[in-house]
């Protein structure tokens, strides 16, 4: 993440405080917190109050839980989550990816009981929708060099 505009890869491709919609007190405070500040507040009980993302939630119109095929290729799996993100956006609305929700196994496998995902299918990704309260960011872009492998 880039916090500070001053930061030299700023506009590179959107993980930066503007695109996160962060307010410049927002941004400050998560790099104390994700910096120097996390062992001592994380060993006080305090890391997880200020990660936590209950605002976030509180304010979604909604959660997806994307999930395909156990044995579908990776690869399509993922173009079948950017096309999806598409769509969501396509649909006027924002989305917050929330890939640690897949990521981490007994999250994942407690979603998929709680939601009737069945066996045969495995979460791939979530998002956490909602109508966005202003204009979107401008959409950062890495060079092709980058994002195509030989």
């Amino acid at each position: 993440m880039r916090l500070r505009p001053s930061h030299p890869d700023w506009a590179r491709d959107g993980l930066n405080a503007a695109a996160m919609q962060l307010s410049g007190i927002e941004a400050t405070a998560a790099g104390a917190v994700l910096g120097p500040l996390f062992r001592p507040l994380a060993a006080v009980g305090l890391a997880p109050a200020l990660l936590a993302e209950a605002k976030g939630f509180a304010h979604a119109a909604g959660i997806v839980l994307f999930h395909r095929a156990a044995d579908e290729d990776p690869f399509a799996s993922g173009r079948a989550f950017h096309r999806l993100w598409l769509e969501i956006d396509a649909g006027g609305l924002g989305g917050n990816v929330l890939a640690a929700l897949a990521d981490d196994r007994a999250t994942a496998t407690a979603l998929c009981e709680a939601f009737g995902i069945g066996a045969g299918r495995r979460l791939v990704s979530a998002f956490r929708i909602g109508h966005r309260a202003g204009p979107a960011f401008p959409r950062a872009r890495l060079p092709l060099s980058e994002v195509l492998l030989d």
